[in-house]
């Protein structure tokens, strides 16, 4: 009985929008339609009469949280390609996976617009103003990458390395690209010594990209500050980087759109591999040795 008088919902939110006209189920993901009900959770208008028993018509309107958030790699710079082609794919290679693996946290990158206004035309002596628009104001996008130093100083290498020959080197007061082997004098456009990034935040199901932007023009202003001090009382430290960059944002729905055409694309990629077959036909046990490293088979040998 209980089941027929309460306000039922029987319809999960994730098929809702294929029964209620009240849900918008299109680009960006399932969301209320703003124009329909809605007061602290309560939406009149979003009900289904079955057999004379309203159901579902109280929503509650959950709060979105913050997804996860993805940068990858667009574009690098173009003077690696100076270092011969095997090279250059070692250099991109990893640089995308600073981007996408190794930075922990990337900050700055800002989407954020403010009106000003002014007010100086009063109205009578009440002190109420007729608010002129004067212009807007855009959070310029500053990235900033953390991340923890690795065994090597291969990051800080890698930022070296950029730094000196592709940008700036403070001994020479220039690049020194001019000294790779397969350098070429060619007009020194924006991407020589840049490169670019797509960041995009991902919804609960992470699946529909919620925000998206292309950072443009990226040059690391600084690699970490390195400082040599002898103190035999102190503990071991892990090196920790903040690498402040260069960096100018573009903005839109063309760019979602775009990371949402990656992230199809990732997808099927993945699905697509949990399809295809086992990697061995054969239970494990019977794996025979040139199916595994030596190093494993001798492992299994000793156990």
């Amino acid at each position: 009985m209980a089941k027929d008088t309460g306000q039922i919902l029987d319809d999960a939110v994730s098929s809702i929008g294929d029964k209620l006209a009240h849900f918008n189920s299109g680009f960006g993901g399932e969301a209320l339609d703003l124009r329909y009900g809605g007061l602290n959770g309560y939406l009149p208008n979003i009900s289904k009469d079955v057999g004379g028993v309203m159901h579902g018509n109280y929503i509650s309107n959950t709060p979105a949280v913050a997804g996860t958030v993805h940068a990858i790699l667009l574009d690098y710079p173009k003077f690696f390609d100076f270092c011969g082609d095997e090279v250059a794919k070692i250099l991109i290679a990893q640089l995308s996976e600073f981007v996408s693996s190794h930075s922990e946290v990337i900050d700055g990158i800002n989407d954020s617009e403010t009106l000003e206004f002014d007010d100086s035309t009063k109205i009578g002596k009440t002190g109420e103003s007729i608010h002129a628009v004067t212009g807007g104001k855009l959070t310029p996008t500053a990235p900033v990458f953390t991340v923890t130093e690795k065994v090597g100083q291969p990051i800080r290498r890698l930022m070296r390395f950029i730094q000196r020959y592709g940008i700036h080197d403070v001994y020479s007061d220039g690049p020194l690209a001019r000294t790779l082997p397969e350098f070429e004098s060619k007009p020194w456009t924006s991407d020589m010594n840049s490169f670019s990034i797509l960041v995009y935040e991902l919804d609960e199901t992470n699946t529909s990209v919620i925000n998206a932007q292309i950072v443009i023009n990226m040059k690391p202003i600084s690699i970490g500050e390195y400082v040599l001090k002898k103190d035999i009382n102190a503990g071991r430290e892990v090196r920790r980087w903040s690498i402040p960059t260069t960096g100018s944002g573009i903005r839109g729905t063309e760019v979602i759109k775009a990371a949402q055409t990656y992230v199809d694309a990732m997808m099927k990629d993945s699905k697509d591999a949990l399809l295809t077959s086992s990697l061995y036909s054969e239970p494990v046990s019977k794996a025979t040795t040139d199916a595994t490293g030596a190093g494993l088979s001798n492992s299994a040998k000793n156990l």
